[in-house]
């Protein structure tokens, strides 16, 4: 059986909070990029409307 040193230990435990934070980074990201969506989608949606509106208004002005 191999002894395992203090030191094999701590790098065991660095190695895995390093994974921790990578994974915590990458949640984080994909929830940033999924809000960014959707105030993009959002922004979409209010320009929409207002060419909508002012299409609207042209026509009303027209007739």
């Amino acid at each position: 059986m191999r002894r395992v040193t203090a030191g094999t230990i701590q790098k065991v435990i660095e190695v895995r909070n390093l994974t921790e934070v990578t994974e915590f980074v990458g949640v984080g990201a994909r929830y940033l990029s999924f809000y960014a969506y959707l105030i993009n989608v959002k922004n979409q949606a209010f320009t929409w409307f207002l060419l909508i509106k002012d299409i609207g208004n042209k026509l009303k002005v027209n007739i």
